[in-house]
């Protein structure tokens, strides 16, 4: 199992802190953070991701819209991007699946949940 660089995309810095926390213990390769939309499309410019952490609830531009961009840029088509949300409901995480996202995890997360979502089957 390599260790995955991951880019950790929240509004909220204390989240953003907690997610990199925890990639260090799981061992992640790489994790750097965007504070919104704009700061993902720039780090994902500069270099490349194994998995993205992504926070549904951002100003500006949701999760689900930025997720939809990312889908369509050249590349980014097989990049796992996890849902990260506190929108727990069935209907929410169906949503989130169809609007291109790979896996959904509920805040707040365990690393066990966390570990799961970047590697899944490990």
């Amino acid at each position: 199992m390599n260790a995955p660089s991951v880019l950790v995309v929240d509004d909220n810095n204390d989240n953003r802190k907690l997610a990199l926390r925890m990639l260090q213990v799981i061992g992640s390769a790489v994790a750097d953070q965007a504070a919104n939309a704009q700061e993902c499309l720039d780090a994902i410019a500069a270099r490349s991701y194994d998995c993205i952490l992504m926070d549904i609830s951002m100003p500006e531009v949701s999760g689900v819209d930025l997720c939809k961009v990312v889908r369509n840029m050249p590349g980014f088509e097989s990049v796992r991007i996890v849902a990260c949300t506190a929108h727990a409901g069935a209907h929410d995480k169906e949503r989130f699946l169809e609007a291109g996202f790979n896996d959904v995890l509920t805040k707040p997360f365990l690393i066990a949940d966390l570990k799961r979502a970047i590697w899944p089957g490990a």
